[in-house]
């Protein structure tokens, strides 16, 4: 028979034990802004599932805020368009994720996608039209086609047959080759751009006139938590080898607030290591709030 301080040994390892794995399978954020509004609005709260999409060690020792040797395996269950993702800042310079913000997007871009974003702030996927909205209206719209007026043609797009939009005599030369950012500098043709999102084992060969648009991504795919100093000698040791290989998949994210939301148009794609779950469901604390619990997943 078991004596009641070894009781309560067993108790509080059982509990450190526990509170250790609910870090592990899932976790509750806070939404501090409107950028995923109306879907997300702000002091809305989300359950997120970590694992089995993926597996990863918490940020701190369990009842504590010490920090724990981070490991992420990377996606056990790959992302889906439109699925509602949380993930680490990936522009931060702080080393371990515990200092780094947290984000959640919507994603969209898929790894070997090929985007296309265009002056207006429609971006074309696989799948549909990105199309900026007011927030009232709902933030964005997913459409199959949208016309594009020039001073030549009206061209009308499909989701399904991009290449429609490359092969135009107007626009087959205009394409800037692995753009990374949005331009919304004018409505004029010129300014579309076209993102290719890196896949695990995607092979690039570098030149002096596109390195610069790879060295962030190369630099997020080596080691996301190297000091800046030790990532330079290695992303310089890259270039001037002339040829990479990714060995992670890439994600391209968006708020649903497009008009008003930090995403992969500024800060281009995700590493998959960066990723923390799936959103699962929204709850909300203010009893006054209409659908205080909602269904994401």
């Amino acid at each position: 028979m078991l004596k009641k301080g070894s009781n309560v040994i067993i108790y509080i390892i059982s509990l450190y034990l526990l509170s250790w794995s609910l870090k592990i399978i899932f976790g509750f954020y806070h939404i501090p802004s409107e950028s995923m509004a109306p879907t997300l609005e702000k002091d809305d709260w989300i359950f997120v599932s970590k694992f089995p999409f993926v597996f990863r060690s918490p940020e701190y020792y369990p009842l504590t805020k010490i920090n724990f040797p981070y490991w992420h395996s990377g996606t056990i269950i790959n992302p889906k368009n439109d699925d509602l993702i949380t993930f680490v800042y990936p522009i931060s310079k702080q080393k371990h994720p515990s200092e780094r913000s947290t984000l959640i997007k919507r994603c969209i871009g898929l790894p070997n996608d090929t985007l296309y974003i265009l002056p207006s702030g429609d971006i074309i996927t696989k799948t549909g039209i990105y199309r900026p909205k007011t927030m009232s209206d709902g933030g964005y719209s997913k459409v199959k086609s949208i016309q594009i007026f020039s001073e030549q043609d009206t061209i009308n797009l499909s989701s399904l047959s991009i290449q429609k939009l490359k092969d135009h005599k107007f626009l087959s030369t205009k394409w800037n080759i692995v753009g990374i950012k949005a331009n919304y500098l004018s409505f004029s043709i010129d300014n579309i751009t076209m993102i290719v999102i890196p896949k695990k084992g995607m092979n690039i060969n570098l030149l002096n006139s596109n390195a610069s648009r790879w060295t962030e991504l190369i630099g997020r795919d080596i080691n996301i938590y190297d000091e800046k100093e030790t990532s330079k000698i290695k992303i310089d040791s890259i270039i001037t080898n002339g040829n990479y290989s990714f060995t992670q998949n890439f994600y391209f994210f968006i708020g649903d607030n497009m008009f008003n939301s930090d995403d992969s148009r500024i800060w281009q794609s995700v590493p998959e290591k960066l990723i923390i779950g799936k959103v699962l469901f929204q709850f909300r604390w203010n009893p006054l709030k209409l659908n205080r619990f909602k269904w994401l997943g």
